[in-house]
């Protein structure tokens, strides 16, 4: 048996078991599939193929999802191609795969990454956006003129299942303003 036959046994044997929430749909050499799943919205499928020269290439990699966004997925494929190329004349499905899930683990904001987008291309110079992915959260400060606005938004693990929540001063904030407003009919 050759060297892909070899790895394409060992990843039969290893994937469900070292790469938690992955399913392995199909392993042969013409294609492996994997499905990882983190959260019904948080999930990709891995498409490998082996080139010619396989292992002194890197892998032929495909990543798919229906809820994550396009670009996101672009930009994290060319990340696991050159995770690849780091180890080129050895083993690397199980690394990429590894690779991936550990993405989806420790980017929960990944779920949101269109909308972080959209908010980037609406904020001022002035303005502030911080992600905390360890956190799972969002700081936010918009401002302008003599106002500001300032929240975090706490993005949930099942996000879009459950709603983001919203901390800090808002409340206070709208409440103050409405009250300002309120008593300035009253004058």
């Amino acid at each position: 048996m050759g060297l892909i036959d070899d790895e394409l046994q060992e990843v039969g044997k290893l994937c469900q078991h070292v790469i938690s929430g992955s399913r392995l749909v199909s392993c042969v050499r013409s294609m492996v599939r994997v499905e990882i799943r983190q959260t019904a919205f948080k999930n990709i499928i891995v498409l490998i193929q082996f080139p010619e020269d396989y292992p002194h290439s890197s892998l032929l990699l495909e990543l798919k999802s229906k809820t994550l966004s396009d670009k996101l997925l672009d930009g994290l494929t060319n990340v696991c191609e050159q995770e690849a190329k780091k180890i080129l004349g050895k083993p690397q499905v199980l690394l990429v795969l590894k690779f991936v899930r550990n993405f989806l683990e420790e980017h929960p904001l990944s779920c949101c990454y269109d909308e972080i987008s959209e908010i980037k291309r609406h904020l001022t110079d002035f303005d502030e956006l911080k992600l905390k992915q360890k956190a799972s959260s969002i700081s936010l400060k918009i401002l302008e003129g003599r106002y500001y606005f300032k929240s975090k938004v706490a993005v949930p693990d099942i996000y879009p299942e459950t709603s983001i929540s919203l901390q800090g001063a808002i409340g206070d904030q709208i409440a103050a303003q409405t009250c300002r407003v309120l008593d300035s009919r009253h004058d």
